[in-house]
């Protein structure tokens, strides 16, 4: 048997530092922890509660969703 994951999901981030006014996604990142417990690289405008595509290959952030 084998399980075989979709290349990407979208998850809930359920805490990081607050987001920031003008912020672009060629900022820094910061990190935020996903509903799964998993903590990963996001954009500076991203904020707790906001639903986030991520690639499941690389754990990386795609898009806001």
């Amino acid at each position: 048997m084998g399980i075989e994951l979709p290349n990407t999901v979208v998850l809930e981030v359920v805490e990081t530092e607050p987001g920031m006014k003008g912020a672009t996604v060629s900022s820094s990142y910061k990190p935020a922890k996903l509903e799964t417990g998993i903590t990963i690289q996001v954009p500076p405008f991203i904020e707790a509660g906001t639903r986030i595509e991520i690639d499941t290959r690389e754990n990386k952030y795609l898009r806001r969703v």
